[in-house]
């Protein structure tokens, strides 16, 4: 019996020397396996925060030691507790490790992990798809948008739209312990909160985003091998049971999305291509930067947009109907409408109680939206004619890959009345505005982080910091009948302000507005109307005796061209006033056109006029 075991401890050491030997502990897998990451000084560390993660004590800091502790945890006696062994906690490292050493099987304890394989019974993975959901400025987590990973149960050739409602979303998100929104934004920028892998019934997050928070979701199929499919549903068993710190500007849900493809097929480079900060939207060009990894694209649009595409094929006369049919199912149409104007009338209706009341719909059966809805469908039901399908096709001219980057810096010349001739400078880290191209974005948002412009003067080499936007958000959404939804801006960040009472003044911004917008010639012409309120602070500022502070309020408004989805126009303009100041009275207008004559490259030419001074500026952009 001692011989045995002296012979099994000699296997043992030579797997681990064998192991050693090939460097295994440097292989990319064994290094995305771990999540390991250089420092600045060079060594190890790995991004997984949870102790369970890690079989040594080191594990965390040398993939060396947790690779050799790893292969003795294989050979360790099973324990009377379920999925407790390694080769239960890690069957990931398992697979890999076989592979690589062809580990004798007698010398492995006989192991069931019951869980890890009711685990993989209920995920039942036959491909994997990646998720994009679109823009939604409402909520500051999902602004730039957010992915996450669909595991399908049956292969795409044989599914639908409704098969895929039963599979499994995997959402990688930070568990919030506050909502107060100070605190939540500081936790979330700096890794105060844990951030967790998720396995989430995908008819959920459809509900959600699709339907309450009306966001149209791209689908690309990844093209996996059954091995590569295998490896990464293993390691979603391993990270199960351990969690990162959230970093909302790096390690996000986009940027661990990316990591977890990654150690299906640690080839790949995924994850260094990406830039701060890490948003969706790069997630997806990541994938369509190496070659054959997308299969296809599929889109699922939002109940909003399956409502907007019915309702342009009603008589607009008769669009009235639908509203007051959806506010009360017990109107009666007129005889004079035809039995198909009808049932287009009674379909819209029906979407437009979904799009109203989704989420009571869901989470009070009881109310005026489920009674409603009821009472539309046995409407509906008494026609006793199938609708026609609702084909819309994918927007083509939306699809996220296509773009501009995410990156923007500008250089060119310009001109003021002041201080004459200058060189201007910009630099935006993120993400889009509405002057941009409009090729895989809205024509309706605003989302800009670290947004800076500089001016170099040419005569007296002064360099002067213009604005520095930390976050500006503009958020436009057209009245109809149909959504009567505000549109807002929001912005946070610095100014030099030339207003007449302070001149040069290097000031802190906060913008708060809100108001309407409407929409023309299928959102070619935009017009937008917003009350503004500015809130202001320098040292230079002594109207409120020791506070350093300036308030304001006004208008803010705006008419935007789109003159194709390469050339926009936009004419902004505002009026505040400041009651406080000598000068109370302060306005600006500000003509702008951009177009792109190349991909990723635009040229730039606007204007600015106010009471007190007035510039023009031709630049060149460059999107990366």
């Amino acid at each position: 019996m001692l011989s045995n075991q002296t012979e099994k401890n000699n296997s043992i050491e030579k797997f681990i020397e064998r192991a050693v030997t090939q460097k295994l502990y440097l292989d990319p897998q064994w290094i995305k396996l771990g999540h390991y990451q250089k420092t600045m000084f060079g060594d190890w560390k790995s991004q997984a925060d949870g102790e369970n993660f890690f079989l040594s004590h080191q594990g965390k800091n040398d993939p060396k030691i947790e690779l050799e502790k790893t292969l003795r945890g294989f050979f360790q006696e099973a324990s009377d507790v379920a999925d407790d062994h390694p080769i239960c906690r890690f069957p990931a490292r398992f697979l890999w490790l076989n592979n690589k050493l062809s580990i004798d099987p007698n010398l492995l304890p006989r192991t069931t992990c019951p869980d890890l394989r009711k685990f993989l019974k209920e995920l039942n993975a036959q491909s994997v798809t990646l998720v994009f959901s679109s823009y939604y400025l409402n909520n500051p987590s999902s602004a730039f948008g957010h992915t996450l990973l669909r595991i399908n149960k049956t292969p795409r050739s044989e599914s639908d739209k409704h098969h895929e409602l039963l599979d499994y979303g995997i959402n990688y998100a930070a568990v919030p312990d506050t909502y107060f929104a100070p605190i939540y934004a500081f936790k979330g920028l700096t890794g105060f909160f844990k951030g967790t892998f998720q396995r989430i019934p995908y008819y959920y997050k459809v509900r959600e985003y699709n339907d309450f928070e009306s966001r149209d979701l791209w689908e690309y199929d990844l093209a996996l091998t059954p091995q590569q499919l295998l490896m990464l549903t293993l390691h979603l068993w391993e990270l199960g049971h351990t969690y990162f710190d959230y970093f909302y500007l790096t390690e996000n849900c986009s940027y661990h999305i990316l990591s977890l493809i990654e150690v299906a097929n640690p080839e790949l480079k995924l994850t260094e291509t990406l830039k701060f900060p890490v948003i969706p939207a790069d997630t997806v060009k990541a994938l369509f930067n190496q070659p054959n990894l997308i299969a296809d694209i599929h889109y699922r649009p939002s109940l909003r947009t399956q409502f907007l595409e019915r309702i342009k094929k009603i008589d607009e006369n008769k669009k009235s109907f639908v509203v007051k049919l959806a506010k009360n199912p017990d109107l009666s149409l007129p005889s004079s409408i035809s039995e198909q104007e009808k049932i287009e009338i009674l379909d819209a209706s029906l979407d437009l109680v979904d799009f109203q009341y989704a989420e009571e719909l869901l989470k009070k059966p009881e109310g005026k939206g489920q009674k409603n809805k009821y009472e539309l469908m046995k409407k509906r039901a008494a026609l006793l004619k199938p609708s026609k399908p609702l084909a819309l096709k994918p927007p083509k001219n939306k699809m996220i890959h296509n773009g501009h980057g995410s990156w923007r810096i500008g250089t060119g010349y310009g001109y003021e009345n002041i201080d004459k001739n200058f060189i201007a400078l910009d630099l935006r880290l993120s993400l889009h505005d509405l002057v941009d191209p409009v090729e895989g974005y809205s024509d309706f948002f605003q989302l800009e982080f670290f947004n800076t412009r500089m001016r170099l003067f040419i005569e007296n080499k002064n360099v002067e910091l213009t604005e520095l936007d930390l976050v500006h958000i503009v958020s436009l959404t057209p009245l109809s009948p149909f959504d009567l939804s505000p549109s807002w801006k929001f912005s946070l960040g610095t100014r030099t302000l030339y207003d007449g009472s302070c001149n040069a003044c290097m000031a802190g911004v906060t913008e708060l507005g809100g108001g309407a917008t409407m929409a023309f010639f299928d959102n070619a012409i935009i017009t937008f109307v917003l009350l503004d309120t500015t809130l202001l602070g320098s040292p230079e500022f002594h109207e409120f005796g020791d506070l350093p502070l300036r308030a304001g309020f006004g208008s803010f408004g705006g008419l935007r061209f789109r003159i194709n989805d390469s050339l926009i126009l936009l004419i902004k303009g505002e009026s505040l006033f400041f009651p406080t100041q000598d000068k109370n009275h302060i306005w600006k207008v500000q003509p702008v056109l951009r177009w792109e004559f190349m991909k990723n490259i635009a040229f730039n030419l606007e204007g600015k006029k106010s009471n007190t001074e007035w510039e023009g500026r031709a630049l060149f952009y460059y999107y990366f």
